[in-house]
């Protein structure tokens, strides 16, 4: 009986670790948070089959616009949605690699815009954001 009911515990504390992970968050010592995290991970059960977004975007203020990262697993790319652009907004983004080399870049128009990293190895990728000048960035994992 024992056994059994360890197993169990086991079992759900394990399925409760697979669904963390998709965003994180660095906060400095005072509390400030210092860096986002997207995680793109292919080998993730549960994972989107059928190429929709992943079902836990990551949501963030910039420039007084909501900027919404969905990341999209089954074929790496991540779609940026930025609420309340206008035709007199400039924005832009661009994934790079960690030393610096350009791997996409597109003109975000409407609301919605995607970066892919599908064909890149897996690793620490930059998302740049600029937004009628001011620029945000995002750490995206690819595993």
């Amino acid at each position: 009986m024992k056994r059994s009911l360890f197993i169990l515990v086991l079992s759900c504390v394990s399925s409760l670790c697979l669904a963390q992970g998709r965003v994180g968050y660095t906060y400095d010592a005072c509390g400030n948070r210092i860096a986002r995290t997207v995680i793109l991970n292919a080998k993730s059960r549960g994972g989107e089959t059928d190429g929709t977004a992943a079902s836990i975007p990551l949501k963030d203020s910039f420039n007084g616009h909501q900027v919404t990262l969905k990341p999209v697993s089954s074929d790496g790319t991540v779609i940026i949605e930025v609420i309340g652009l206008t035709t007199a907004d400039h924005c832009t983004a661009a994934a790079y690699t960690t030393d610096g080399r350009l791997i996409d870049k597109v003109s975000v128009t409407g609301t919605t815009a995607r970066i892919s990293l599908g064909s890149q190895p897996d690793g620490l990728y930059i998302l740049w954001i600029e937004l009628n000048g001011d620029r945000q960035s995002w750490k995206i994992i690819k595993k």
